[in-house]
This record gives C-alpha cells, sequence and structure tokens, in this order.
C-alpha cells in the first residue's frame, strides 16, 4: 500500500496547488474550529482550502483530494494522507490511528481571528521514504519533494543533505546514484536498505519521527499541522 501510495504521491502534490491561498483573497468563506486550547483550524470543504495554528499565525496547508466530504492533508511526517472530516458543528482531524475533535468558533468570533492573523507557507513539502541506520551510528534517510528523491546522510546533528546523480526503479524498489555513493531500496511490508553494498538497519521513518525531526534534524524547519493534536 505505502507503495501505491508514493506513486501517486508526484500528481496529488500537483494537484495540492488548489488548496494554497493569498491573504488577499476572502477568508469569509473559512470556518474556524478550535480545541479549546488555543488551536485553530480553518477550512473550506468546497473550496479545499485549509488553514492551522492560533490565534496570530495560520499556516497555509497542503491537501489532496477525498471522499465523502472529506479532507486530505499533508504532513511531512507521515508516508499518506491525514483527514479531516465534518461532523455536526465539529470536525474530525485524523492521523494514522488516532483522532481529535475540534469545535467550530462562532461566525463573529472566527472572522476577528483570521482577520488579525499572518499566514505563512507549509515546510518542509517533503514525504518520507526510508530511513536506515548504519554500523558507524551513521543514518541514511531518504524523502521525496515532487517527484525528486532526495537523500540525507550523517550522525545525529550533523546530517547534510547528499547530491542525487541518477535515479532509477519504481517506488518499491529503486536505485540511487549519489556524490557519497549508491542506495537501492526497497520499501514495502519489509523495507530493505544498503549503502555502498551494506546492509543498513530498517527504521520506520513516521513511527521514529522525532528522530528524524529532533534528532537528526534532516530539516532545518518544520511548521505546524493539525496532526499535532495527535501526535
Amino acid at each position: 500500500m505505502r507503495a501505491a501510495a508514493l506513486l501517486a504521491l508526484p500528481a496529488l502534490l500537483a494537484a495540492a496547488c488548489a488548496g494554497t491561498t493569498s491573504r488577499s483573497q476572502s477568508r469569509r468563506a473559512l470556518d474556524v474550529y478550535t480545541d479549546g486550547e488555543g488551536h485553530y483550524l480553518a477550512v473550506s470543504f468546497p473550496m479545499r482550502q485549509l488553514y492551522y495554528g492560533n490565534e496570530s499565525s495560520f499556516w497555509v496547508i497542503r491537501t489532496y483530494p477525498a471522499t465523502f466530504r472529506r479532507i486530505g492533508f499533508h504532513d511531512p511526517r507521515l508516508f499518506l494522507p491525514a483527514v479531516i472530516a465534518p461532523s455536526d458543528d465539529a470536525i474530525t482531524v485524523t492521523c494514522l490511528d488516532k483522532e481529535v475533535r475540534l469545535a467550530r468558533v462562532a461566525e463573529d468570533a472566527g472572522n476577528a481571528i483570521l482577520d488579525d492573523a499572518t499566514f505563512e507557507p507549509q515546510q518542509p513539502t517533503s514525504t518520507p521514504i526510508a530511513l536506515g541506520a548504519a554500523a558507524d551510528g551513521r543514518y541514511a534517510y531518504i524523502d521525496v519533494d515532487g517527484d525528486e528523491r532526495r537523500v540525507f546522510v550523517g550522525a545525529p546533528g550533523a546530517v547534510h543533505r547528499v547530491a542525487v546523480t541518477a535515479s532509477a526503479g519504481p517506488p518499491s524498489k529503486f536505485h540511487l546514484d549519489t556524490a557519497e555513493g549508491t542506495f537501492d531500496v526497497t520499501v514495502g511490508d519489509a523495507t530493505r536498505m544498503s549503502w555502498n553494498g551494506q546492509a543498513l538497519a530498517p527504521l520506520d521513518p513516521v513511527a521514529q519521527w522525532k528522530l528524524v525531526f529532533d534528532e537528526l534534524r534532516v530539516y532545518p524547519v518544520r511548521t505546524p499541522t493539525p496532526c499535532d493534536l495527535t501526535m
């Protein structure tokens, strides 16, 4: 299932651009919801627009088509889109197998929050593919951003991106030539990774997202998403 989802990602990411909007566009079409603890989600299901933040700052969340009036949305820690779904005067946010319910904010109060807020783009825009640990304490992490496979290697706190000079194979099994050697990756029920022919201990990048983002510090910044309410 992961391989099929990754194969569809480039098309989904292209379609998701429709989910962005500028500050000059009307915000009155957005409904605002809150968890009652200072976190807000602004959404338009017909326009497939989604924003997440607090009373002063919101982040534009990339969206994907979904069914039954739901919206899929991007979280850089997940293989597959998370989902929001309407329910009476509330919405439900589902990330992996966890969900949280947010209550609708009164229209005037919601408009006042959006009128005073600033809106920023989501970062990063990538999706994890594979994570492996080498015997010498280094890690190799591979993601996809658009249709580009990217490689990061190094020890915690010293991870750097390496240039990919060639990429071949489908999402389920591919080979990468890089400035620091070759990588062979098989993604599926049992992920396998090798670096210059040496097997890496495979790790689940979703389950190990704190390792990726907090210890390895692969990305300089991760902006908030609705999944922060459940993860």
